[in-house]
């Protein structure tokens, strides 16, 4: 299981929608999503939830009354009780990405103009 994952993001939602959405999340990442400024940010993160969850009832066949996400040592979260399922989510202005894995990931999104791609990979990657 090693899947990447990009969306780029309609801003417009209306309010019913969002919240509708919004209570398909936990109550701490409720909290969490309301103290964020940027109508935007709370989107993304939103949608990030909603699609991790997603995938975790898909992939793992567990409802999704019974999701529990959990902070490590880091404070990255994780899904309790599934050692076996990683995952990382990254947004910028309208887009997510996320990276679902067996094992430990990583992954970053960032807007830029006027980038050199090919350089910046090279800095990152390895060839192969």
């Amino acid at each position: 299981m090693n899947n990447l994952y990009f969306f780029e993001i309609n801003p417009i939602i209306t309010k019913d929608k969002f919240n509708k959405l919004l209570s398909l999340v936990s109550n701490e990442r409720r909290l969490y999503i309301s103290k964020l400024h940027d109508d935007i940010d709370k989107k993304n993160c939103l949608y990030a939830e909603i699609f991790v969850r997603t995938s975790v009832s898909e992939m793992l066949n567990i409802c999704n009354e019974k999701i529990v996400f959990e902070k490590n040592e880091y404070g990255k979260l994780m899904l309790r009780g599934h050692q076996e399922f990683h995952f990382n989510i990254s947004h910028t202005r309208n887009a997510i990405a996320i990276a679902i894995c067996d094992k430990e990931v990583g992954v970053d999104i960032e807007r830029k103009n006027n980038c050199d791609y090919l350089e910046i990979s090279k800095r990152f990657f390895t060839e192969s």
